[in-house]
């Protein structure tokens, strides 16, 4: 009588045990999960549009060479030819 109660007992305990550990396992493996996507969507969200990215700026343009000046002569021509 004694031994069959010892040994509901140790079943007992061994079911708890078990279904313990199996309860530790899950709950470690659901906070995994969770921090694992929490992260992927912080990461997800931190990342900007591609719309929002800053254009590149494109090359400089080469300044245009400066347009030659009138000769002096042409312009002490001009302003004698109109003075008559």
């Amino acid at each position: 009588m004694v031994s069959q109660a010892v040994a509901i007992v140790i079943v007992f305990l061994s079911l708890v045990a078990g279904l313990s550990l199996l309860a530790y396992i899950g709950k470690t493996q659901v906070h995994r999960f969770a921090r694992l996507l929490y992260r992927y969507r912080q990461r997800r969200r931190a990342r900007p549009e591609p719309e929002a990215a800053p254009v590149p700026q494109a090359a400089p343009m080469p300044q245009a060479a400066p347009m030659p000046q009138a000769a002096p002569e042409a312009a002490t021509t001009a302003a004698t030819a109109g003075g008559n």
